[in-house]
């Protein structure tokens, strides 16, 4: 299947052309869930988090491009020119048919190669890293998956990861203290021959523990709630319009919106008083009109969000000759310069307050 529209602008016909081609591909490998891993350039099939309908993977190739580095779509039924081999014991260890190869698997899906059906996915020959990528998840999962494949002493069934990871449970499920456990490990050690590798204190099961707390903590606990910042930046974290006729946020209105001295103003502020209140009907202490109109109506999160998956805003460039490609945004879509990347997170449309200015 030709797969070189991937690299192509998302404007271009033949990428339209290929997205339609890959839902298609993508329907026809479904798993009967409903629910697809999408591959756009901000998902990048990364968990089941970034896992949706067909329509909503549509929206996302379509507004945030295709991930170029993805060209053997084993989340989606293409077979892997590699198969993983799942072998048995040997003296080097347990393969990845073991827990805690899975486990490992889990917390480092992109470091280990392995996709969340566990399936293989073929690596590229070796070069050399470039400057400035970090490589810490790679370091981090290449030592526990060493640690899981080195066996307590030549022959025996047990990894030193496997050893680790259910000395670790004994000790919460018991209470025990450090010293009990200590002493735990040195008895263990003891029936073991000379040259076994079974760790004979509580600070060097730590060492053993330390990546996989840390990648707990993190997934526990990163999570944006809100913004705080001046109205001009709202506009740069929000992708809103922040002036003209389109710079309100909150009612995606230009209701009650003139032209003074070169400057866009929003008057008729006594629409938002309730229908009898009498300063809309008191002519003498405001313009010399009285106030009839009604309040605009106040967007959520659901309805914008709705909104912006409907277009393709295109890149977002000041380069003449990238802008001079984007066609005129319909009226509809005139309060928004892009589509803000917060709106990727699952729960960012359900948010009561966001945006502070």
């Amino acid at each position: 299947m030709d797969k070189s529209w991937i690299s192509l602008p998302r404007y271009h016909r033949k990428y339209a052309e290929g997205v339609w081609d890959f839902m298609q591909y993508a329907q026809a490998n479904a798993d009967g869930s409903g629910m697809f891993y999408c591959p756009c350039k901000m998902c990048k099939c990364r968990s089941d988090m970034h896992r949706f309908p067909l329509g909503t993977v549509w929206d996302h190739l379509k507004s945030n491009g295709f991930w170029e580095r993805y060209t053997c779509w084993i989340y989606h039924g293409e077979t892997s020119s590699r198969p993983h081999d799942h072998g048995q014991f040997d003296e080097t260890g347990s393969t990845s048919n073991d827990p805690t190869t899975t486990f490992i698997n889990d917390m480092f899906p992109h470091d280990s190669g392995v996709c969340p059906e566990r399936q293989h996915i073929p690596q590229a020959p070796m070069q050399a890293v470039p400057r400035g990528v970090n490589t810490a998840g790679i370091a981090k999962y290449n030592r526990l998956i060493a640690f899981q494949q080195t066996p307590l002493c030549p022959g025996h069934e047990k990894t030193v990861l496997q050893c680790v990871m259910e000395v670790m449970h004994i000790k919460v499920d018991t209470k025990s203290t450090v010293t009990a456990v200590d002493r735990y490990l040195q008895y263990a050690a003891s029936l073991l021959p000379d040259g076994h590798r079974h760790p004979t204190t509580h600070h060097k099961m730590q060492t053993v523990m330390t990546a996989f707390y840390k990648k707990e903590m993190f997934q526990m606990h990163a999570m944006i709630v809100g913004t705080i910042s001046d109205f001009p930046a709202r506009g740069m974290l929000s992708g809103n319009v922040v002036r003209g006729y389109k710079a309100c946020p909150e009612c995606l209105s230009s209701q009650g919106c003139s032209n003074h001295c070169n400057k866009i103003v929003r008057m008729g502020h006594r629409a938002y008083l309730p229908h009898d209140h009498p300063w809309r009907i008191d002519t003498g202490a405001f313009d010399g009109t009285e106030e009839r109109g009604v309040e605009p109506h106040r967007w959520s999160g659901e309805e914008i969000l709705a909104v912006l998956d409907e277009y393709d805003f295109g890149q977002l460039s000041n380069h003449p000759d990238i802008v001079a490609r984007i066609p005129e945004r319909p009226d509809r879509y005139k309060f928004w310069t892009h589509k803000s990347i917060f709106w990727e997170l699952p729960y960012w449309s359900t948010l009561l307050i966001v945006l502070q200015d």
